[in-house]
Formats: C-alpha cells, sequence, structure tokens
C-alpha cells in the first residue's frame, strides 16, 4: 500500500511523465520519449518542455485521464493533418 500510495504520487517525477508519454504514444503513434517506456539520461524526450507541462497538468488534474486526452486531442498538433503537403 506504501508502495503504491508513494507511484502514485505528484511528489513520484516518473509517474505522471510515463502515463503521459504513453497516453502521447497511442494518440500519436510515437511518444514523446521513444521508446515508450526508455526513461534513461542517453535517450532524451524530443521535446521536455511539452513533457513537463503535461505532467505537471496531468498531476495537478489529480491524475484525470480523460482531461489528459482531452488537453492532447485539442492541442494543435493533435488537430495537424498526417498527410504530408
Amino acid at each position: 500500500a506504501v508502495l503504491a500510495t508513494w507511484l502514485t504520487s505528484t511528489e513520484n517525477p516518473f509517474f505522471a511523465k510515463s502515463v503521459v508519454n504513453r497516453v502521447w504514444f497511442h494518440l500519436m503513434g510515437k511518444g514523446i520519449v521513444d521508446p515508450v517506456d526508455d526513461f534513461r539520461e542517453s535517450n532524451p524526450a524530443c521535446n521536455d518542455e511539452l513533457l513537463d507541462a503535461l505532467a505537471k497538468d496531468f498531476g495537478k488534474s489529480k491524475f484525470d485521464m480523460k482531461a489528459l486526452v482531452k488537453t492532447i486531442m485539442k492541442s494543435r498538433t493533435y488537430q495537424l493533418s498526417a498527410q504530408p503537403n
């Protein structure tokens, strides 16, 4: 119980980032950190600011998955066409 509480707390910086990255991967086809579970120093995120902002927002919403998906889907990035010009 203590481990589960710590894992899902806002004090654990890895929980929110890993969930955000996984949801981003499922919606976009590629994670902000790729491969999706490879959070190590030698594999940096393609956009640290984006990952940090989404993780912070996810924590503020008390880990509301629906709000996270809504935030990503309402973003300009998600709404861009996948077809090249």
